[in-house]
C-alpha cells in the first residue's frame, strides 16, 4: 500500500491548531461508547436472568450483543489514537499495532457474521420447521457460534498479517477500515456478497411468512363467518398453529429490520472503499466509522425494544435496580438516625 494512497487514513493525529476538533471527537466517541455498551450489556443481562428469553434464536442475539459491546471499545481506541501525544506509543511497536488492529477488526467481522447466522437460522426455521425442531439444539448452536467466532479471529489475523508489513508506517485506527484500494475492493466485495445473500434469504423467508399470514387470515375469516364458538380438538391444534404463524411473522419482520439497519449503516462505508480511501477526507472516514458503530446500538432497538418479552425483562431489571437503590438509601438513613 502506498503512503500517498492512504495518507489520510494513516495520519490519524489531530493537529494542535485543531485541538477543538479533537474534543468534539472525544465527546461524540464518549457518547457512542456509553450508549452502545449500555444497551448491549442490558441485553446480555436480560438474556442471562430471564428464563423466557433463553431460546435458541436469542443465543444469536446474545452473540450479536457481545460483538456490539466489543465494537463500543473502538470508540476508546479512536480517542486514544487521535491524541497527538499518545499516537506515538502505538507507532513504536509493530506487535502492539497488529494487536490493536485485530481487536478493532474482530467485532465488526463477528457482528456481520452473526447477522448472517440469524438470517440462516430464521430461514431454516420458517422454510423447514420440522427439520429445525428435529435437528437444531442448544448444544449445536453453541458449537456454531464458537466456530464462527474462531473463524472471525483467524480471518482477521490472516488479513492483518498479510498487510502488517505494508501499512506499518501508518498504524492509525482508520487504517483498519480504510487501507489500500485493493483492500477497499475486498471490503466492498464482502459487503456486496453478504448483503446479497441476506437479501435472498429474507426474500424467501418473507414470501413464506406472508403466505402463512394469508392462510391465517383465511382461517379467521372462516371462523367469523360460521359463528361457530365450539372448537374440536383438531381446531384447537389449528388455532395454535395460527398463533405460531403470527409469532413467526413478527419475528421475521423484526430480524429483517436488523438486515435493513445493517445495510443502511454499512452502505456509505462500502461506497468509500469502492471509490477509493485516498479520495476521502478524515471527516468522511470518521462519519462512516461512527455510522457503522451506530449500527451496534440500532440493533438493540430492533431485536430488544420491539419484543414484548424483552421490554418486560428490561423494565423488571430497572424496577429491581431502583428498588435496591431506594432500599440502600433507606437503610443508610436509618443508620444515620440511630447514630448518637
Amino acid at each position: 500500500m502506498s503512503t500517498n494512497a492512504n495518507s489520510s487514513a494513516n495520519d490519524d493525529t489531530i493537529p494542535s491548531s485543531s485541538i477543538s476538533t479533537y474534543y468534539i471527537i472525544v465527546g461524540v466517541s464518549t457518547v457512542m461508547f456509553v450508549v452502545i455498551a449500555t444497551v448491549n450489556i442490558l441485553t446480555l443481562v436480560a438474556l442471562a436472568t430471564t428464563p423466557q428469553l433463553r431460546t435458541i434464536p436469542n443465543m444469536y442475539v446474545a452473540s450479536l450483543a457481545m460483538s456490539d459491546v466489543l465494537v463500543s471499545t473502538n470508540q476508546i481506541v479512536t480517542v486514544t489514537w487521535l491524541h497527538p501525544d499518545l499516537h506515538g506509543y502505538f507507532e513504536t511497536s509493530q506487535t502492539l499495532c497488529l494487536f490493536v488492529k485485530c481487536w478493532s477488526y474482530v467485532p465488526f467481522v463477528s457482528s456481520i457474521a452473526t447477522v448472517v447466522l440469524v438470517a440462516v437460522d430464521r430461514f431454516v426455521y420458517i422454510i423447514y420447521p420440522l427439520f429445525y425442531l428435529r435437528v437444531v439444539t442448544r448444544a449445536k448452536t453453541i458449537v456454531i457460534l464458537v466456530v464462527t467466532w474462531m473463524f472471525c479471529v483467524v480471518f482477521t489475523l490472516c488479513v492483518r498479517m498479510l498487510t502488517a508489513g505494508k501499512d506499518f508506517e501508518g498504524c492509525g485506527l482508520l487504517a483498519v477500515l480504510f487501507e489500500s484500494q485493493s483492500t477497499g475492493y475486498l471490503h466492498s466485495l464482502i459487503f456486496l456478497l453478504v448483503h446479497t445473500a441476506l437479501c435472498l434469504l429474507y426474500g424467501f423467508i418473507l414470501r413464506v411468512a406472508f403466505k402463512q399470514a394469508r392462510a391465517v387470515g383465511a382461517y379467521d375469516h372462516f371462523r367469523n363467518t360460521t359463528n361457530d364458538v365450539s372448537m374440536t380438538s383438531a381446531e384447537h391444534v389449528t388455532q395454535a398453529r395460527v398463533v405460531e404463524a403470527r409469532l413467526k411473522l413478527k419475528a421475521v419482520l423484526r430480524m429483517g429490520g436488523v438486515f435493513v439497519m445493517s445495510f443502511v449503516c454499512w452502505t456509505p462505508y462500502a461506497i468509500v472503499c469502492l471509490t477509493g480511501p485516498q479520495k476521502a477526507s478524515r471527516e468522511v472516514m470518521l462519519t462512516t466509522f461512527y455510522l457503522i458503530s451506530f449500527n451496534s446500538a440500532g440493533n438493540f432497538c430492533i431485536y430488544a425494544l420491539a419484543d414484548r418479552e424483552f421490554r418486560a425483562a428490561l423494565a423488571k431489571m430497572l424496577r429491581l435496580a431502583a428498588s435496591d437503590r431506594n432500599s440502600a438509601s433507606a437503610n443508610s438513613g436509618s443508620i444515620d438516625l440511630a447514630a448518637p
